[in-house]
Order: C-alpha cells, then sequence, then structure tokens
C-alpha cells in the first residue's frame, strides 16, 4: 500500500508497506526550484554537517573565477538558495553564519542553460569556542549555573556583524539542566539545541547546558542525542521567553527515542528494533547533489523462530532536491544492509550494518560520473 504524507520538516515522504508488520519511508520526494528555462543557474541547500538538518539565518555569496563578489542573499527558512548566473563561467559559493563554520564550493563550472545543485555544510561552533572567538561571555568553568548578572555579552572593540547574525551583545542567557525521571542520565556528547535557529549547546556530565547572547524572543529547545543523527531536531521538549540582559532557567526531560524516530518518520507509532538509514547522494564535484536518483537497500531478515528460514526484503527511494533519501524502519539487530545509487554503469553500492545502540545510520554515496537522465 502506498501513501503519502507531510512529515515534520515539510517534505512529502512516501512510506511503503512492504509487509503488515514492517513500514518503511521510501523517499523524501523532489521540491520545486525557481529557475527560469534556458538561464543558467546554482541552487542548494545549506545543512548541519553533523545532523543533516537544514540551517536558516546563513548567509551566501556568489563570486565568480577572479572572485569578485556579484550576488549576496540570506537562504530560506527551507535552508535553500538559488542563483542566476550571468553566463557561463567559473562561480564560487561561500556561507557564513555566526556561530558556525563557513563553507565554500569553489570550481564550479556551469554551462550554458545548466543548473548545479551544491550542497554546502556547516560545522557548530561550541559555546567554548564562541567565548574563544569573542571574548569571556558567561564563566563556563563556574561550579553552579551563572546567576542572572553575569548575563551575554560581546566585549568592546570585537569586529560584528549587524545586519544578519544572530547575535546581541547585551542579549539574553538561557541556562538550564536535561533531567530524565529527575535523574541526569545523558548520552555522551549530548547537546541542546534551538529548534529553527540552528544553535546548540554541550551538555555536561550532570546534564547543565549554558546558551548565551540570544536575541530577545521565544525559542524552543530540543534534546540532541547523538545516536539519533539529528533526526531530534524537530522536536522540541520546552520553550523559553529570552530578554536582554536577563538569564532564563529551564528544565528539560528527553523523549523516548522512539517517539522522535515515529515523528521524524511520519508514523504515530514506532516498532521496536527498528532504525532510520538515510543519506546523500552526491556527484565526483566536491559538493554537487544529485536529485532524482533511485536508491535501492536490500537486506535479509531471518525467520523469528527457525534460522534456515527468513526472507529478502527490498526498499526504494528517489534522491530529493537536494540529493537526500531515508528509509525507515530497518532491522537495527546487526542487520547488514546493502545500498545501490543510479543505474546501469553510474551507480555505487556499499554496505551499512544496522545496530540497537545507533538506530540512526547516516552515509554519502559518491557516484563516478554524471547522473543519466532528468532531473535536474
Amino acid at each position: 500500500m502506498l501513501r503519502q504524507s507531510e512529515n515534520p520538516g515539510g517534505d512529502l515522504v512516501t512510506k511503503l508497506r512492504i509487509v503488515p508488520t514492517l513500514a518503511l519511508l521510501a523517499c523524501l520526494a523532489p521540491g520545486p526550484w525557481a529557475g527560469g528555462a534556458g538561464a543558467q543557474v546554482i541552487r542548494g541547500v545549506v545543512v548541519d554537517s553533523t545532523t543533516r538538518s537544514r540551517i536558516t539565518d546563513v548567509l551566501v555569496f556568489l563570486t565568480d573565477s577572479a572572485q569578485r563578489e556579484l550576488k549576496r542573499r540570506h537562504v530560506g527558512m527551507d535552508g535553500e538558495f538559488e542563483f542566476a548566473v550571468p553566463g557561463p563561467g567559473r562561480y564560487s559559493i561561500r556561507a557564513e553564519r555566526f556561530g558556525m563554520t563557513t563553507d565554500t564550493v569553489e570550481r564550479i563550472d556551469v554551462a550554458r542553460g545548466d543548473t548545479v545543485s551544491i550542497t554546502m555544510e556547516l560545522a557548530q561552533l561550541s559555546v567554548a569556542q564562541l567565548v574563544e572567538e569573542l571574548g569571556k561571555i558567561v564563566d563556563l568553568d563556574a561550579e553552579r549555573l551563572p546567576p542572572v548578572e553575569e548575563g551575554g555579552g560581546v566585549p568592546e572593540g570585537v569586529a560584528r556583524e549587524t545586519d544578519w547574525i544572530a547575535y546581541d551583545e547585551d542579549g539574553g542567557v538561557i541556562v538550564g539542566q536535561v533531567l530524565e525521571e529527575g535523574v541526569a542520565v545523558m548520552e555522551a556528547g549530548g547537546r541542546v539545541g534551538l529548534v529553527h535557529v540552528g544553535l546548540a549547546a554541550d551538555v555536561d556530565a550532570e546534564g547543565r547546558f549554558v546558551i548565551p547572547g540570544l536575541p530577545e524572543g521565544t525559542y524552543e529547545l530540543a534534546y540532541l542525542r547523538p545516536s539519533l543523527g539529528g533526526l531530534d531536531w524537530d522536536y522540541p521538549l520546552a520553550e523559553a521567553d529570552v530578554r536582554s540582559g536577563d538569564t532564563t532557567r529551564v528544565s528539560l526531560q528527553p523523549a523516548h527515542p522512539d517517539r522522535v524516530l515515529a515523528q521524524a518518520c511520519g508514523l504515530d507509532l514506532w516498532k521496536p528494533y527498528t532504525g532510520v538509514l538515510e543519506g546523500h547522494v552526491v556527484l565526483s564535484m566536491p559538493g554537487s547533489a544529485a536529485p532524482g536518483i533511485r536508491v535501492v537497500a536490500e537486506w535479509f531478515e531471518p525467520h523469528p523462530t527457525d534460522p534456515l528460514k527468513g526472507r529478502a526484503m527490498t526498499a526504494v527511494a528517489l534522491t530529493n532536491s537536494v540529493g537526500a533519501f531515508r528509509f525507515c524502519g530497518i532491522p537495527t539487530d546487526r542487520t547488514t544492509v546493502e545500498l545501490t545509487a543510479g543505474e546501469r554503469t553510474n551507480r555505487v553500492s556499499v554496505t551499512m550494518i544496522m545496530s540497537d545502540d545507533k538506530p540512526v545510520a547516516k552515509l554519502t554515496l559518491q557516484l563516478p560520473g554524471a547522473p543519466s537522465g532528468g532531473g535536474w
């Protein structure tokens, strides 16, 4: 049975039910782009390099082969951008966002009437790195959480962008703890992130976190488990009202991983001991995404009582407009999954092993050449 629904991020997803007891998310459908017919276009998306979630509040720059800036703009709320370039030639795109690293895709060759798709990746800077770059913001070494009077601030003389970065020199601070049934029991490397903003802070061994320098407003907070690979970015746990110069204190209780996985896959219930396999298909040119590519996942599912019996399982997906794909409901009991992207001579295959301790697996598949067929 094939049915379609909207997932929390707005992408159209297709859920393919192969057998009554197993639901698989089959594809993220390609989305429309605004390039005119016959124009030379560079389009793309900006994502978090770790979580693969799309990032907003990013400024992107288009430069020509002589490194002259031609255009600049913010990405949309979906993390996407598009430039109509003046003509055939070689171009570069640079993406910048406060609190994150900068990424540049160089030597983008655009032919007449061509459309090139790219994916840009930015990495989160920790609060400690922000302190090192901008000066002392809060007392990160204090034994207790900082009081109200130690609010966020940027020292005099520190260079700041004023028209696009999400930072306020007299901004507010969010401090708090992540507690699971009253006890600080978290995965190593867990973080607390601001939903739809992209900024995240590390959580210490006692579940404490600090997010300084925020403009006034109401923020949604999510707890990011490393094992969930960023799927919990869209699972807010609490809201925090921030005022300039004040400290807002919050307490978060993590959602069960099965609830996060079910929401990410558009399901009401999650089958235990299954996981998510997702990734991107790219071309040989660095950062170049491959939309409309067929991806096949194959694995063997053993019989629950007879080891000599079992069945071969297959699921198929098409990459979306930025080359992304996702499969949901794959068994995680050390299941070996064979993934193949592309067709005929232009394809690549890899093998993945799904495990219970890391139910979300991510990978990037690089095609050896240009994709056959449309999708561009």
